[in-house]
């Protein structure tokens, strides 16, 4: 998947999703239980921003694989931003 289509995958979650992800994306890599300073938005998306290129792949990929965290599908009646 493309860089570009990674980045909107992320921006069209909820943030109840991103704080999620990003939740367990911290607990995982330290090892203790995130504080929710480190991930209630908009810390999720500071911590999702600081991620390299190779790491945002697999979450993106462990959250659609496991969680089917799917990027809506078009559609023309209800346009993404309304």
């Amino acid at each position: 998947m493309h860089q570009d289509d990674i980045e909107i995958w992320w921006a069209s979650l909820p943030i109840a999703q991103k704080e999620r992800i990003a939740c367990k994306g911290i607990s995982k890599s330290t090892g203790v239980p995130a504080a929710p300073e480190q991930y209630q938005y908009p810390a999720c998306s500071v911590w999702w921003e600081g991620l390299e290129v190779e790491r945002r792949q697999k979450v993106h990929d462990h959250c659609v694989d496991r969680h089917g965290y799917l990027l809506p599908d078009w559609n023309d009646a209800e346009p993404y931003g309304d």
